[in-house]
């Protein structure tokens, strides 16, 4: 049985080069389409803060969170980049762009 689709989820920026080249290996295989979502996360935990903060932490985890998207969005164009026609053995398409 072929997969139609690949998804790969990139959440750090240092760790998004085998998990790419491994998923764009795999859907080369199966003649698959490879779908990638770049994730900020967000590891706060606001329980734990004092009474009064938590809107202040809150936004301080959210500027935090978008700024590592932004770091994990630039690593896995990066590393698609680094992905060769040959090595998916047939050329690739244009880049889909990344929604913001």
């Amino acid at each position: 049985m072929a997969y139609k689709t690949v998804l790969t989820v990139a959440t750090s920026a240092d760790r998004t080069d085998m998990a790419i080249s491994g998923a764009a290996a795999l859907a080369a295989a199966h003649d698959a389409h490879l779908d990638i979502l770049a994730l900020g996360v967000d590891r706060t935990q606001v329980g734990y803060s004092y009474i009064g903060t938590g809107a202040v932490i809150l936004q301080a985890a959210v500027e935090r969170a978008e700024q590592e998207a932004k770091d994990v969005e630039a690593a896995v164009r990066k590393a698609v980049a680094a992905q060769s026609p040959a090595s998916a053995g047939r050329p690739r398409p244009p880049s889909p762009s990344l929604a913001p």
